[in-house]
């Protein structure tokens, strides 16, 4: 976990130095109850990238918007797009 926390970290400050903004998305943890790794809201917190903590996880847990175990299908990759897309306008990047 702390090798992935330093490469989330790293990987924002390479777009951050290039004036990119950065929106997170929290990944769950690998266990049997969904919710975001720590970590995330740890590098949100010291990045200043805007998170999105429980998202994939709340998808991932409604089997109604999974086409497997690990990833969304139509319905939930579209409301991730939905949720980044309010994210965006609500920092006012759109």
């Amino acid at each position: 976990m702390k090798q992935l926390k330093n490469n989330i970290q790293a990987m924002i400050r390479l777009a951050v130095n290039q004036n990119i903004s950065v929106i997170l998305l929290g990944a769950p943890r690998p266990e049997i109850f969904l919710s975001s790794a720590d970590l995330y809201e740890e590098i949100a917190e010291s990045t200043g990238a805007l998170l999105i903590e429980d998202l994939i996880p709340d998808i991932l847990g409604n089997n109604s918007l999974q086409s497997d175990a690990a990833h969304p299908n139509k319905e939930g990759y579209r409301m991730i797009a939905e949720r980044i897309t309010e994210t965006l306008e609500y920092a006012g990047a759109i």
